[in-house]
């Protein structure tokens, strides 16, 4: 990997070297030429995923961070040094790289990953790239994932400065890859800054010219007598006239509005006339199939959380979980809400991890969307435990919801992680997450009133901060974990996801099991 980040670095020389020897010799471009220049001395500021450090550092992966060459986590969280490139700050473009590798070791040697020979892009197009050699151990096998020069994150809105450049830096399809599934292609990583020393001013004509000679002593001593200066030319003040400034006319006093007529006072509104109800509702039962998400519960099975979940109330299907409710939807609208009792638990890594899903209801906004709701019972990674009722877990998406035959049927359904279900999963993962598809078969029963259908969705999903209790509230939502607080009890499943994620993460096989029963 070496050789190759020495070739990348000879690439990047020779390129700038022809750049400049074509500016020479076309003699049209000075400006762009003089406005590329190389560095030796270039830094970046990268911490890869916070959220991931904190992980590592952790009472479940129990981790540890190498360094290797120019990096270093002084000053935090990793600073790369000693970059060479070619900068071009008139045009917002750049193209630096890096020597040296950092290895996320945890799960006393299960996990294994490493990141090495950081190549950082910066186009004038206001786009930019992160490139980086990756080394993933994989979980399920002995085999160890390589790849060079992996498109490893884009980044989005830089913002050039004097002294550098910094942007966002989103994880790419090949990113999500490289780190065998953890994170899902799109997802935020640590912003990317990056330090780019200004080349010493070249000296000035000024100091290169040698001295003039001195001036010839002219050629008569005498003082030249001055020239008398012209008398200024005086004009006479203006005469004041005879006629007295005027004075301005007094405003004309305008009648004082008279109030209303005592026969036009407004009257008292009328309260409107009551409306015959006509809308449609009807009562609803039937199913709703859902896996929560796949990767997750390949995990709680695996051979690093070693866990299981129990269901109340709930049946396990082939795509996850079945549950059995009812409730009412106004059919005119599509708008109401169904209700599913029972839970579903999964706990893992000897009980530390601790999460229930509980009073599920599926809220429907229109025939088009609508909001998973639910409450959560949860623990840190210590082993605290916090709950909230009413948590806008998901986002649903459906297409084109309507009454039909006497049932509604809904197949398939996107499940987006919302904000407040990210903080529920604490963190585990971040909000815009697909999670499983949702399937609905519901049976329309007896007509009800529509006041009992309508509006539904307002009661169903209250807000995630209602009855939270074990935990901080702030405006009435949930307070925020995830990559910006304490990465609390769901990234026990960061690691699996780090290097297999939904494909990768089966059971556990029986030589993992060996090693698990012998720490």
């Amino acid at each position: 990997m070496l050789g190759m980040q020495r070739l990348r670095r000879g690439a990047v020389s020779l390129s700038a070297i022809a750049l400049a020897l074509a500016g020479i010799a076309v003699g049209t471009s000075q400006t762009a030429v003089a406005s590329t220049e190389t560095t030796t001395e270039a830094t970046a500021q990268w911490g890869v995923k916070e959220s991931f450090r904190k992980y590592i550092a952790g009472n479940i992966a129990k981790g540890s961070v190498d360094f290797a060459g120019n990096v270093s986590d002084a000053p935090a969280p990793y600073t790369w040094t000693d970059g060479t490139g070619t900068v071009d700050r008139d045009a917002g473009a750049a193209d630096i790289s890096f020597e040296g590798s950092v290895t996320f070791n945890g799960h006393h040697g299960l996990l294994e990953t490493k990141l090495s020979d950081l190549r950082v892009v910066f186009n004038a197009d206001s786009t930019g790239t992160i490139y980086a050699d990756v080394s993933a151990k994989q979980l399920d096998s002995a085999e160890i994932y390589t790849a060079d020069d992996v498109a490893f994150a884009t980044i989005q809105n830089p913002t050039w400065t004097d002294t550098g450049v910094s942007g966002s830096a989103v994880l790419t399809e090949p990113g999500a890859q490289a780190f065998a599934g953890f994170y899902e292609p799109g997802i935020e990583l640590d912003d990317i800054s990056l330090t780019i020393p200004e080349p010493a001013p070249a000296p000035t004509e000024d100091e290169t010219t040698e001295p003039t000679e001195e001036p010839e002593a002219p050629e008569s001593t005498e003082m030249t007598k001055p020239t008398e200066a012209p008398e200024p030319t005086q004009k006479p003040a203006p005469k004041p006239t005879d006629k007295a400034t005027p004075k301005p006319e007094k405003p004309t006093a305008t009648a004082a509005p008279k109030g209303p007529a005592a026969d036009n006072k407004p009257s008292a509104p009328q309260a409107p006339a009551t409306q015959k109800d006509t809308c449609v509702a009807n009562e609803v039962s039937g199913t709703m199939n859902w896996g929560v998400r796949t990767s997750f519960r390949n995990y709680i099975q695996g051979g690093i959380a070693k866990g299981s979940w129990t269901l109340d109330g709930v049946s396990e299907s082939a795509t996850g979980f079945t549950w059995n409710g009812s409730g009412e939807i106004n059919t005119e609208t599509m708008s109401g809400t169904v209700h599913f009792p029972g839970s579903v638990h999964f706990t893992g890594h000897k009980g530390i991890l601790d999460l229930k899903f509980s009073n599920i209801r599926v809220a429907f906004n229109s025939a088009n969307s609508g909001t998973l709701v639910m409450d959560v019972n949860y623990s840190d990674m210590e082993g605290n435990k916090s709950s909230a009722s009413n948590v806008a877990f998901a986002d649903l998406s459906f297409s084109g919801v309507q009454a039909q035959g006497g049932r509604i049927e809904v197949s398939n359904a996107a499940a987006t992680l919302t904000a407040d279900g990210a903080v529920a999963f604490a963190g585990f993962y971040e909000a815009g997450t697909e999670l499983d598809p949702i399937s609905l078969s519901l049976e329309l029963g007896g007509e009800t009133s529509c006041s009992s259908a309508a509006g539904t969705t307002s009661d169903a999903a209250g807000g995630a901060g209602g009855g939270k209790t074990g935990g901080s509230k702030k405006d009435g939502k949930l307070a925020e974990t995830g990559a910006s607080g304490e990465f609390a009890p769901f990234m026990a499943g960061a690691a699996a996801l780090i290097l297999l994620g939904a494909a990768a993460l089966t059971r556990v096989h029986a030589d993992r099991e060996a090693f698990a029963q012998s720490e």
